[in-house]
């Protein structure tokens, strides 16, 4: 299994796969680099023509679905908290990301929103068995 999970999310949005190629090529670890791809993300949804980033989320989700352990911590840390970091420190609401989150990334989503409020704990974060909310 390659790691270089950002490569393969920013393939899924056109304009994000060629801002990717000029920006994204030094990141060799991957929760870093999920994070950079996140900034990214939150920086091109700023710019017209606005993007579709429903494909960016379902392939999320499917991945989610799918993960290992190891994947699943790097997608929830390395992207999902990334993005809503890089939100929250712009003054951008972050739940602007809400509608296209699917069951397994809206679970995750809202548990990492819960860990940072104090109303979970990160091995709930990161478990598989959280049933979607």
């Amino acid at each position: 299994m390659s790691l270089d999970v950002a490569s393969q999310l920013a393939l899924s949005i056109p304009r994000l796969a060629e801002d990717w190629l000029v920006t994204g090529d030094y990141l060799d670890l991957p929760t870093v680099a999920l994070g950079f791809l996140a900034e990214r993300v939150s920086e091109l949804d700023q710019v017209p023509p606005a993007i579709d980033w429903s494909p960016l989320f379902s392939r999320i989700e499917q991945m989610l679905t799918q993960a290992d352990t190891t994947l699943r911590e790097v997608l929830i840390t390395g992207f999902l908290e990334g993005l809503q970091n890089v939100d929250s420190n712009h003054g951008r609401d972050t739940q602007r990301w809400e509608p296209l989150l699917g069951a397994h990334t809206r679970t995750a989503w809202r548990g990492l929103n819960d860990f940072w409020n104090l109303k979970g704990t990160w091995s709930a974060v990161m478990s598989r068995d959280i049933p979607p909310r």
